[in-house]
């Protein structure tokens, strides 16, 4: 639950780094911004859901800036630093409180750092549980592999591997109950995908040739 609504003035904040993401996105080839809204709509609708204090302001921007870090880097380890030194310079010249700025820069750097380093408040928790829930739905399935097209098969052995783990470590009861059919469709076309590359012939000496 949130602790309060969105100011008007914070609202147009957000629409001020939307519009950032937007422009950013138009130079990276293969960039959909929609997948990073797509979390926004999950944090938020977990935290509806948890029965936990929620900071709205905190929780909307710490995945807008992790994005446009992200845009800067690619999806790197160090994707959340450069997202936290953006919303830094950003949020010191757009009114959000010292308290308020530090929090977010936090939240940016901690959740940005995927697998590397741990989120800790609650908000930090919530957006890192919609960030796997993003990576276990059908289109971060889809993209993952467009972006492996050199070796899709090993990418989606990883991917079945890692989902069980995903799903397991998520951090709330909520989560998991809003993501089990993501998880679930997911797992089930990965497998189908990976059965039908596996049965596709790698070379001409698995054909038979009319000779």
């Amino acid at each position: 639950m949130f602790i309060r609504n969105l100011k008007p003035e914070e609202v147009d904040l957000i629409r001020r780094v939307e519009i950032f993401i937007k422009d950013a996105s138009r130079t990276r080839e293969g960039r959909d911004p929609s997948h990073v809204f797509e979390v926004v709509r999950m944090s938020v609708e977990i935290a509806r859901r948890v029965g936990h204090s929620v900071h709205p302001l905190i929780l909307v921007l710490t995945p807008l800036f992790n994005e446009l870090g992200a845009l800067v880097t690619g999806d790197s380890a160090i994707a959340g630093f450069v997202g936290a030194s953006l919303s830094e310079s950003y949020l010191k010249v757009s009114g959000v409180s010292d308290l308020e700025r530090i929090q977010i820069v936090r939240a940016v750097a901690l959740t940005g750092t995927y697998g590397v380093m741990a989120p800790e408040t609650i908000e930090e928790r919530i957006v890192s549980d919609a960030m796997r829930l993003n990576d276990m739905g059908l289109v971060g399935l889809v993209r993952g592999i467009g972006a492996h097209l050199h070796d899709p098969e090993e990418f989606l052995q990883e991917k079945l591997a890692t989902y069980q783990a995903d799903f397991e470590g998520l951090f709330f009861d909520e989560s998991r109950q809003l993501g089990e059919s993501l998880f679930n469709q997911a797992r089930i076309l990965a497998e189908s995908f990976s059965k039908a590359f596996r049965l596709r012939p790698v070379s001409i000496e698995q054909i038979v040739l009319p000779q």
